[in-house]
């Protein structure tokens, strides 16, 4: 249903607080199709206001696995697995086979490995979309992309515009670290790419993204997040509380705030959750704290990932980690209730930095190609 082209008038005139009541007591399934009806009902749905009364689509996971394709053709054992996070195994909301994407994409090393390093990890629609391709072609080789380590990500919000855009990242190596040289954004409005450079600065990236607001926020070293806007004509940095942390956090956004989350090492190694309050004050206030023995049951070893942190949970206060050296285990932590809970113990997934990307279900109303 492409609702650009949907007339206001078909939809009926009815109450604001009796379609809340009705709306309140669809599935989270059903909820995201009805998005779809109208502008007005799809705003209704993603007033703050109503929100906590609807059912929400319970996040979900792909992890890697080992994966032997010289052994096993591709659509016997693909690479990668779907859990859900209440660790049912209960039937993904998109093809977990990526069936849609084209058979280089879901074989080929260099694309496998751009899928990996996606955040989100891959454009599910159920779909298949071309883009345009950009000013130059990022990734041409497998010299290339280890030469360039490029990244990429999605940003899209169904509560404000059908539309979507796509980050494409160039990195390049500076000493055992990498840094960020352009970002190339495709919007998917004017089927059209813009560039975007931070001049003479670089940007040291730790590799966590998330788009929120209408930027993407990009981790840096020493405490910085960096954002750069989908129009690619504004960007800057925030810094975020040290405290006693490695400045190498997690960032994310849950309940319609950006979250951010780091391993603090004094006094004792500890978790430690901020919620932004303020861009332009750059006011954090901590959320939650709760150490790395409770999470894990151990203390923090030497080997552990400096921040195993997967996902915010987007509608509660949920946090999803990873345990990768204690059989990889997925798991969850309440922090209303302090409670962890193991989510699932894959024993086939790969040992990447981070083995699991949480999956949201985006609604794209209006994916009629324009002049690409």
């Amino acid at each position: 249903l492409d609702m650009e082209d949907a007339p206001e008038k078909r939809v009926a005139d009815l109450p604001d607080d009796l379609l809340v009541e009705i709306l309140s007591r669809l599935p989270a399934k059903t909820l995201c199709r009805f998005k779809c009806v109208s502008k007005s009902w799809r705003a209704l749905m993603s007033d703050p206001a109503h929100r906590h009364m609807f059912a929400h689509a319970m996040p979900c996971f792909f992890f890697c696995r080992y994966y032997d394709n010289d052994t096993i053709p591709f659509p016997l054992a693909p690479p990668w697995g779907f859990v859900t996070a209440e660790g049912d195994g209960g039937l993904p909301l998109v093809d977990s086979t990526l069936s849609f994407l084209p058979a280089s994409a879901r074989g080929g090393d260099i694309e496998l490995r751009l899928l990996q390093r996606a955040s989100p990890p891959a454009l599910l629609t159920g779909q298949r979309k071309s883009l345009k391709s950009s000013s130059q072609s990022l990734i041409t080789t497998i010299d290339d992309f280890y030469a360039k380590a490029c990244s990429a990500a999605l940003g899209s919000d169904p509560s404000v515009s059908p539309h979507f855009h796509v980050f494409q990242l160039e990195e390049k190596q500076h000493s055992y670290d990498h840094f960020v040289n352009a970002v190339e954004i495709y919007s998917s409005e004017t089927g059209t790419w813009v560039g975007w450079s931070p001049q003479n600065r670089r940007l040291y990236m730790t590799g966590h993204m998330t788009y929120f607001s209408g930027f993407l926020h990009l981790t840096m070293w020493y405490g910085v997040i960096a954002m750069v806007d989908a129009k690619g004509q504004s960007w800057r940095t925030i810094g975020v509380p040290l405290n006693g942390s490695r400045g190498k956090g997690f960032v994310g956004h849950s309940q319609g705030r950006l979250t951010y989350v780091d391993v603090r090492t004094r006094p004792k190694c500890s978790l430690v959750i901020y919620a932004l309050e303020d861009y332009n004050g750059e006011w954090w206030t901590l959320k939650h704290k709760v150490s790395i023995a409770a999470l894990f049951g151990r203390e923090k070893l030497p080997n552990d990932p400096d921040n195993p942190v997967a996902a915010f949970h987007p509608d509660c206060d949920r946090l999803f980690f990873y345990d990768r050296l204690s059989g990889k285990r997925l798991m969850s932590y309440d922090m209303n209730q302090r409670r962890v809970q193991v989510i699932c113990d894959p024993s086939d997934v790969s040992d990447e930095i981070r083995p699991f990307f949480l999956v949201c279900p985006v609604v794209l109303l209006d994916l009629r190609p324009r002049d690409v």
